[in-house]
């Protein structure tokens, strides 16, 4: 659970809203608590702000990782890669399994018998 850290923004809610938090101990309202109370009062637009003020990552270590996933994907030797390419790699790099975890046996398998030809290995 998300505690509220700024006083200001816990005054105004409570103010606002003095009968959702009489029993609320001080320092103990959460978004949660907020969003309950506000969401049947007309604020829908200012919670849908909140909503996206609170996805916004603190630190831009995720956008730093990607520039470094991006710079690696992208050498000279690849300075004609497009986008798709570049995006489908970075994709791979970011969700897909290490080579040590990665299970070849289904892609084999799937090779091996494609559109009911069998092919056999010489």
């Amino acid at each position: 659970m998300l505690i509220l850290k700024s006083n200001r923004i816990i005054n105004i809610i409570i103010l606002r809203f003095p009968k959702e938090f009489t029993d609320t101990p001080e320092g103990q309202l959460s978004w949660t608590s907020v969003y309950k109370a506000v969401s049947d009062s007309g604020f829908d637009d200012i919670l849908k702000v909140i909503e996206l003020l609170r996805s916004l990552p603190s630190t831009s270590v995720r956008n730093e990782c990607g520039f470094s996933i991006m710079k690696l994907a992208k050498t000279k030797r690849r300075g004609r890669l497009n986008i798709n390419s570049l995006n489908n790699l970075m994709v791979v790099n970011q969700l897909g399994q290490s080579i040590a975890e990665f299970d070849l046996r289904p892609a084999i398998e799937n090779f091996m018998v494609n559109n009911g030809t069998v092919h056999k290995l010489n």
